[in-house]
């Protein structure tokens, strides 16, 4: 896919409300079922046990962890996505993480058309 013929989206604000409707927000760190802790809205990489954050620091957080997953989305994805098709790949590309996403069937039966 080239960058020069197609827009690069990102997750609009109606997207991030989504997300954020499916994750819920935890003000303090909590075990996931994996045992890994979880804090904000679906945040890990730096949520340990007894942390805490705000619902505005939370949103900061999912801003940032939707940074790979924008960059995935736009560089993999070869089929034209209108704005809510991308919010929603988006908040299933966070739940699923990057790497299990571009190695799904959703991302090679998109591309298939």
């Amino acid at each position: 896919m080239s960058n020069a013929t197609t827009p690069r989206l990102k997750v609009s604000r109606e997207g991030v409300v989504l997300i954020k409707s499916f994750e819920g927000f935890r003000p303090r760190a909590v075990r996931d079922e994996d045992g890994r802790w979880v804090i904000g809205y679906g945040h890990t990489a730096s949520a340990r046990e007894g942390s805490t954050v705000s619902e505005k620091d939370a949103e900061l957080l999912l801003q940032y962890d939707l940074l790979p997953v924008v960059k995935a989305l736009n560089e993999r994805v070869s089929a034209p996505l209108n704005q809510h098709q991308f919010d929603a790949l988006a908040s299933f590309a966070i739940s699923v993480g990057v790497d299990r996403f571009l190695a799904s069937d959703v991302l090679q039966r998109l591309n298939e058309g």
